[in-house]
């Protein structure tokens, strides 16, 4: 539980209260000794809104050592492998309490204004729409408008910095017969998008991340809402002025005066990094379990080389946060097949079968 899902569970309290019928209504959050900070700030919300507050600390999941012993029946290739993924555990403990879950997810996109927003507006051809914005500032405010463009620009060659190059570990024949080279260019051309409202409603990730969240492939009876996503939230956000309601979030911040703690309203947004050891642990773990599994799934050649891919584990350096996502997708995918294999559920050939 987050600033923006503090708002979400503090508004959900609220009403839930004014109905005057008894309910259930609980806290969860994902809890790093890296994140201390904002742990606190989720517990001092659940004490102000009277509710519990449950947690899954997720510093050991870096150095969790899956069994192979298939958990459940997941209808394709995991994001990673269940045991090392600490919003598995949390969606459990989310199930036992209760049947449906209201997450913060796309607070940040619908939310976040950013320095760059002027470049996102070019991007999409809204020159007209800038102007008006301008114009719109100078008469609300009798100043001249802030346009950011320095700092716009420094985050862009930020986002162009962080796009991380193709995966080096891919089957070259696999990456040719699905021409992965173009779409890799498409995903980051896209980047942008990804990352703001204007691709809440067309971005794959997101898309994805609602199949993954659903009961019917996560095998836990939790269903998840995303209120953030709702469609007239998303047309609002994009038609009113950027300046200054999306600046630091201005919006959402006097929306939940007198509702939330002072020092959760007002916090400076927080990036969260890779978790520190991950480099290391990986190097650690590449000639133990991550070595075995790779080896023993006969069909994982036909889309990653081994070799290339144990063998940047075993350079911590070369390991970036870009890259940790992609590695964990690998060893998903590894684990997936090796945990089917057994019942023939895929054809040795090109295509994987359910």
């Amino acid at each position: 539980m987050r600033n923006p899902g503090t708002s979400i569970a503090t508004v959900a309290q609220n009403i839930l209260a004014a109905r005057g019928k008894p309910f259930d209504f609980q806290a969860f959050t994902l809890s790093s000794e890296q994140e201390q900070q904002e742990d606190s700030y989720a517990g001092l919300v659940a004490r102000e809104i009277g509710i519990p507050h449950n947690f899954v600390a997720t510093d050991a999941y870096v150095r969790a050592v899956p069994s192979m012993q298939r958990q459940m029946c997941l209808p394709e290739p995991c994001l990673s492998i269940p045991e090392r993924d600490p919003f598995q555990e949390l969606t459990k403990l989310c199930a036992a309490h209760g049947r449906m879950v209201l997450t913060g997810f796309g607070g940040d996109p619908a939310l976040y204004f950013g320095e760059f927003y002027w470049l996102e507006w070019l991007k999409h051809g809204l020159i007209g729409q800038w102007l008006a914005v301008q114009l719109h500032y100078v008469s609300l405010y009798r100043r001249r408008p802030t346009f950011y463009f320095r700092q716009g620009w420094r985050y862009w060659q930020k986002i162009a910095q962080s796009i991380s190059p193709s995966p080096t570990w891919i089957n070259p024949a696999f990456v040719k017969r699905m021409d992965l080279e173009a779409r890799w260019e498409k995903i980051n051309a896209d980047s942008l998008d990804q990352i703001s409202r204007y691709g809440m409603g067309n971005s794959p990730y997101w898309s994805n991340l609602f199949a993954w969240a659903d009961p019917g492939y996560s095998s836990v009876l939790v269903k998840h809402y995303f209120p953030f996503f709702d469609l007239r939230l998303i047309n609002y956000l994009i038609a009113i002025p950027p300046v200054p309601w999306l600046v630091k979030k201005t919006i959402l911040r006097e929306a939940m005066e007198k509702r939330l703690p002072e020092a959760v309203r007002n916090r400076p947004k927080k990036v969260f990094d890779v978790h520190q050891n991950y480099s290391q642990v990986m190097q650690e773990m590449a000639g133990g379990w991550i070595s075995n599994l790779l080896s023993e799934t006969p069909i994982l050649p036909e889309y990653v080389e081994n070799y290339d891919l144990l063998a940047l584990l075993e350079k911590p350096e070369d390991i970036t946060p870009g890259n940790r996502f992609l590695i964990e997708r690998t060893l998903g995918l590894a684990y997936w097949l090796k945990t089917h294999q057994s019942e023939n559920i895929y054809t040795h050939k090109n295509t994987v079968l359910i």
